[in-house]
């Protein structure tokens, strides 16, 4: 198993010309998108009966992981990680004065915990040549 990137150039915006940052940052180039039946099939070895099953106790963890987001709470995956809810500003919105109606959900992360990190350690990465 690798995960495929790109590197891709730094673009320092900040700092004067002389000092500029330099350097890469690497981008990962997804190979595939899988679905939930995708990897629960996968996981049940075709068996879609199983898999099936599996697929709905995952939908229903993610309508009680999203309600719990809604209510303020951080989830946490113990092994893995923890969803949170990333907040911004709704266009428009007065910045010096904002009120409840003017914030709004930008994006929900999963940060890994160490354990995450060490189910994770063993991956390769390689890097794409440019122009492919």
């Amino acid at each position: 198993m690798s995960i495929s990137l790109v590197l891709v150039p730094y673009a320092d915006t900040i700092n004067k010309v002389g000092h500029k940052k330099k350097g890469f940052f690497p981008r990962s180039s997804s190979r595939r998108s899988l679905s939930v039946m995708d990897l629960v099939t996968e996981m049940e070895e075709g068996n879609i009966t199983r898999a099936i099953a599996d697929k709905a106790i995952i939908e229903g963890f993610m309508y009680k992981l999203f309600e719990a987001l809604k209510d303020g709470s951080l989830v946490k995956v113990d092994g893995y990680g923890f969803f949170k809810p990333v907040l911004t500003i709704r266009e428009g919105a007065d910045k010096t004065d904002l009120k409840e109606k003017d914030i709004k959900f930008d994006k929900v992360e999963f940060t890994l915990t160490a354990a995450g990190k060490e189910k994770l350690k063993d991956t390769q990465f390689v890097i794409k040549p440019k122009g492919i």
